[in-house]
C-alpha cells in the first residue's frame, strides 16, 4: 500500500536515518513528543503503587519512596510465622520461650521469600534507566533507546519475581496446613499462626506494569518510527494522484541527480517513484517539476525525503516533504 507523502514536518538536517546500519535518535518533532511524553509518563509511575502486600493488618501499597520498606515488612511477618513454625516444631506443647523466636528464616524457606529485596532492586534500577533515558533523550540524543530497553527488562524480572515469590507463599502456606505441628487440638496457636500466614499475599502494583511498559514503548516506537506512520494516517491534507515529470538532485556530494515521476502530490509534499534504492528517510533533495524537453522547468524546491517504501515487483518509492528555507 503506497504511504502518502507530505505527512510529516521533518525539519532541516533530521537526523531520523539509518547510515551503515546505525539508528540515530530521531529529530522529528511529532516523534520526540511522543517518546518525551511516555517516558514522562512511565517515570511519574515512582509516585503510584510498584508493589502491593495484602497483610494481617490491611494492604500495604509500595510506591517508589517504599517500596523496600513495604517488602521489608513482608519479609519480617514471614520470618515470624517461621519461627514461631519452628520453634512449636522443637517443643513438645504449645508454649515456648520467647527466646526460641528468631527472625532468621529457615534453610528450607523459598528461595525468593528469603531475597524479597532483590525485587526492589530491580524496581528502583528500573526507575534510574528510565531518568537516565529521559536525560538522554533531552540532551545527548544518543543512548535513550537502550536505557529505557534495560530498564524494561529490570521491571520484567521483577514481574517474575514478585509472581514467583506469590506462587511460593501458597505453597509454603500449603505446607504448613500439611506439617503435623498443627494438628494438636489443645493448642490454639498453630491455628492463629496459620491464620497470619495466609493473610499474606504479595503482587506487582499497576505501577509496576506501566512502568515496564512505558520503558518498552519508548525503543518499539523509536525502532520502528510506529508515531509517524501512524501521523501519516490521520493527517488532513488531501492527495491529488498525478503523474508528473520531476528532476531530483540529491543535497548529498556524489550523488547525482535523476528524473523520476510523481505517483501523488499534496500541498506540501510529493510520492516519487524511482528506478534507484539509494534513497533514505532525512536525506535533503532539490526537486524541479516539469522537466521533459520543451516544457519549460519549474523553479527549484527544497525538500526531505520522510518515507521510503521497497514493494517486491514495483520500483521503489519516496516521499519528500517541502521544505521553506
Amino acid at each position: 500500500m503506497a504511504i502518502p507523502a507530505g505527512v510529516l514536518a521533518v525539519p532541516k538536517g533530521d537526523q531520523s536515518r539509518r547510515e551503515g546500519g546505525t539508528v540515530r535518535t530521531s529529530q522529528n518533532h511529532v516523534e520526540r513528543i511522543a517518546l518525551g511524553m511516555v517516558l514522562t509518563l512511565s517515570l511519574l509511575m515512582y509516585f503510584f503503587p510498584l508493589v502491593i502486600v495484602h497483610g494481617p493488618d490491611g494492604d500495604r501499597l509500595g510506591d517508589g519512596p517504599h517500596v523496600r520498606d513495604t517488602l521489608t515488612e513482608l519479609r519480617f511477618g514471614l520470618a515470624m510465622v517461621a519461627s514461631a513454625a519452628s520453634a512449636q516444631d522443637h517443643g513438645s506443647s504449645g508454649s515456648y520461650p520467647k527466646e526460641s523466636l528468631t527472625l532468621a528464616l529457615p534453610s528450607d524457606f523459598p528461595w525468593s521469600l528469603k531475597n524479597a529485596m532483590v525485587a526492589s532492586y530491580l524496581i528502583l534500577i528500573a526507575l534510574g534507566c528510565g531518568v537516565i533515558a529521559l536525560v538522554d533523550f533531552v540532551f545527548l540524543k544518543k543512548f535513550s533507546q537502550q536505557f529505557s530497553l534495560a530498564g524494561c527488562f529490570c521491571g520484567v524480572a521483577a514481574i517474575i519475581l514478585l509472581m514467583r515469590m506469590s506462587s511460593d507463599l501458597q505453597s509454603w502456606t500449603a505446607k504448613l496446613v500439611g506439617s503435623g505441628y498443627i494438628s494438636s487440638p489443645n493448642d490454639p496457636l498453630p491455628a492463629a499462626r496459620l491464620l497470619l500466614a495466609n493473610s499474606f499475599h504479595v503482587e506487582a502494583g499497576p505501577a509496576l506494569y506501566i512502568l515496564t511498559t512505558g520503558l518498552f514503548l519508548v525503543p518499539f516506537l523509536s525502532y520502528t518510527r510506529a508515531t509517524p506512520r501512524i501521523h501519516s494516517i490521520i493527517r488532513s491534507e488531501p492527495r491529488i494522484q498525478v503523474t508528473q515529470p520531476v528532476r531530483v538532485r540529491p543535497l548529498r556530494p556524489g550523488y547525482s541527480e535523476q528524473d523520476c515521476m510523481t505517483v501523488n502530490v499534496t500541498s506540501n509534499g510529493l510520492l516519487i517513484e524511482s528506478t534507484s534504492n539509494r534513497w533514505y528517510i532525512g536525506m535533503e533533495v532539490f526537486l524541479t517539476r516539469n522537466t521533459p524537453s520543451g516544457e519549460p522547468a519549474g523553479a527549484e524546491e527544497h525538500a526531505c525525503v520522510v518515507r521510503v517504501e521497497r514493494l517486491e515487483g514495483q520500483n521503489p518509492r519516496f516521499a519528500v516533504r517541502l521544505l521553506k528555507d
